[in-house]
Parts: structure tokens; C-alpha cells; sequence
């Protein structure tokens, strides 16, 4: 994981915003139970033949509505180790780039939601 995101779960862990969570990485014994655990949520799109053709490197990290989604793009890091994050619109079926780390999606989310 990029250590924007790292340093985040270790000093703050779950976020709420404009009715949707910021996805986190839940304990072990919950994670199963849990549909706000980023590694639950890529396990279970991961398991989807389509999915995983359509979108191979994309791992799910905040979905506010059923119109937008943002994810963290695999296919791709830069020389910290960062994740650039994408912004996928659902309505219109545009994928763009929104950050390129996640400081930053913070950052310009809090900006644009608060």
C-alpha cells in the first residue's frame, strides 16, 4: 500500500465523508463482516471474471454514491511508492486521473466535500 495511505490508517484509520467511507483495512477476525475493508471489497471484485478484465489494476478506496467511485490504480507508482487515484464516473463511464497520491485525494476530497 502507498505510505500516504499507510501513515493515514495508522494515525487516523476510517474517514466518513458525503455518505460514504473512506475504505480502511479492518482486523483479521472482522474482516469478512465488514464492507468497509478495502482487502474485503478487492477480494470480492477480484473473484468477478468481468471485473477483473475490465479492470485489472483498479482496488476500490471510496465510493460516496452510486454514481462515482475513486481507486487506487496498481498498474502504476511513483519513486515514493505512491498510487496515483482515479476517479471513475459511473453515470457516463469516464475513468480520470484525481490525485496522485493519496495525501492528495485527501486533500482536494476535504476541499471539494466539507
Amino acid at each position: 500500500m502507498p505510505p500516504s495511505y499507510r501513515w493515514w490508517l495508522v494515525h487516523y484509520g476510517n474517514a466518513r465523508l458525503s455518505g460514504g467511507n473512506i475504505l480502511a483495512i479492518a482486523a483479521p477476525e472482522h474482516r469478512e463482516n465488514y464492507d468497509g475493508d478495502l482487502l474485503y471489497i478487492y477480494r470480492l471484485n477480484k473473484a468477478e471474471e468481468w471485473w477483473l478484465s475490465r479492470f485489472p489494476h483498479r482496488m476500490d478506496l471510496f465510493v460516496p454514491d452510486s454514481d462515482e467511485l475513486y481507486s487506487f490504480d496498481t498498474s502504476t507508482r511513483d519513486e515514493q511508492g505512491e498510487f496515483p487515484i482515479m476517479y471513475y464516473d459511473l453515470m457516463n463511464d469516464l475513468i480520470d486521473k484525481y490525485a496522485s497520491t493519496f495525501a492528495e485525494f485527501l486533500e482536494r476530497l476535504i476541499d471539494e466535500r466539507s
